[in-house]
């Protein structure tokens, strides 16, 4: 086993000093990502499968980074209309032996205009660049859409498309937003708001969904945005449930291998349940993707591309390119 200095380091100070480290081993990296497996949708070209995940790079401080990391495109945020702090009290912790992390951080960030300068100062990318949107902790969830709105319009030119986050359990309520009393309309007002008149040239709106949904629950949240026109989907943010041998508080998110299986089974049911009509829509699987080898197991069950956020943390920022390395021959 690797040494791994990071970990050495508290767990909250590991994570705030983490852009310098990730921006500092990016100079000593080749511009262009590892080419494998790449994927063209709408557009918009992968040169491979392995994406960095919402959560990771909040307000865009290291995006000139990743692609040198060597990861396949970016999802940033979550980003909110206004800034705001964490949550109270401890908001990150980990175990390295479990390869498991847990969080209750509640959507921390500079808010979607400091996000919307960082892009714009980057310039071109040369992956995709999709960013994860969300609403304010004090915004009630009647009022939530128009915080929805209100981060999509201002960023929608700077990015190839949006991820619409009501799954996180960080913030209070929110993930009451997946239900029907909620989603139907909420989801087709997000995407009625999309700037521009020619459907074909709409930028594609995916909806990321918890894991701790019941079969039927889950089922529905699918029916609704399969029926609203959403152009993909996230699967999944962290989860509520506690395995034996890990110490984390009740509240906040567990994410890392403990994550694994329940997000692989509803990658899998997902991918049945909609069967045919998927169409040319889009499925991203996170969540407890440790290795080469979950990752060809997430792409052959029913995923297009496959996101990282606790690989970064226990396995160190050159996971990019250890998986490239491992899968440069797959086609």
């Amino acid at each position: 086993m690797s040494f791994k200095p990071w970990s050495l380091i508290p767990a909250k100070l590991a994570h705030d000093l983490a852009p310098i480290g990730v921006n500092t081993l990016s100079l000593l990296m080749p511009d262009e990502p590892p080419h494998w497996k790449p994927l063209e949708w709408r557009g918009l070209k992968f040169p491979n499968r392995l994406g960095l995940a919402g959560g990771v790079d909040k307000t865009g401080k290291c995006i000139k980074a990743w692609p040198k990391l060597g990861a396949g495109f970016m999802e940033l945020g979550t980003v909110t209309p206004l800034p705001q702090g964490p949550n109270p009290g401890t908001i990150i912790m980990r175990n390295m032996q479990g390869k498991a992390l847990w969080n209750k951080m509640g959507f921390p960030n500079e808010g979607v205009q400091a996000l919307k300068k960082n892009i714009k100062n980057a310039g071109s990318l040369s992956i995709p660049l999709f960013v994860n949107i969300g609403k304010n902790r004090n915004t009630s969830n009647e009022e939530a859409e128009k915080d929805y709105i209100q981060c999509l319009q201002e960023i929608y030119d700077d990015c190839d498309g949006i991820v619409v986050n009501i799954s996180s359990p960080n913030t209070k309520g929110l993930r009451e937003l997946q239900t029907r009393d909620y989603l139907t309309s909420f989801i087709s007002r997000i995407l009625e708001s999309r700037p521009g008149v020619s459907q074909s040239k709409l930028k594609p709106v995916l909806i990321k969904l918890s894991p701790d949904s019941s079969d039927e629950e889950f089922s529905e949240m699918l029916d609704i945005t399969l029926e609203s026109g959403v152009d993909g989907w996230v699967l999944t943010n962290t989860t509520t449930h506690r395995v034996n041998g890990l110490s984390f508080p009740s509240e906040g998110g567990m994410s890392g291998a403990p994550l694994k299986e329940l997000s692989f089974e509803k990658l899998k049911f997902a991918a049945n349940y909609i069967g045919e009509k998927k169409g040319d829509r889009l499925i991203i699987s996170v969540g407890g993707i440790m290795d080469e080898n979950d990752i060809r197991m997430r792409l052959a069950n029913g995923a297009d591309l496959v996101e990282i956020y606790s690989a970064l943390v226990i396995e160190g920022p050159q996971f990019f390119r250890n998986m490239g390395k491992k899968l440069k021959n797959w086609h």
